[in-house]
């Protein structure tokens, strides 16, 4: 996964503890989709994506939940208006090998 340049640390302030796991930064992703916020929640699902596919390197398993993050990502910054980020990452998901 080609993951875009992305500031975490300014999306990372909506979190009220310092020890943030993947799952917590996926749920808030989620929850800022929904409420039309696509930039900070494309941000988010990057950072979901880079972490899912560090914790998937260290297990040997395939990256698939990461592609998933990493999907999303995608469509937020395409919500976003952010065209020339959105683009390519959706053009390497379509050449993504999904396991079986």
């Amino acid at each position: 996964m080609n993951l875009p340049d992305y500031d975490f640390t300014m999306v990372s302030k909506r979190f009220k503890k310092s020890e943030i796991s993947t799952s917590d930064i996926a749920d808030k992703a989620y929850s800022l989709w929904k409420k039309q916020e696509y930039e900070d929640a494309a941000i988010l699902f990057c950072e979901a994506a880079r972490r899912m596919q560090q914790e998937s390197l260290s297990k040997g398993s395939h990256h698939g939940e990461a592609m998933n993050y990493y999907i999303r990502a995608a469509f937020n910054f395409n919500q976003a208006g952010k065209y020339s980020i959105a683009e390519p990452m959706l053009y390497e998901a379509l050449k993504y090998d999904w396991p079986s």
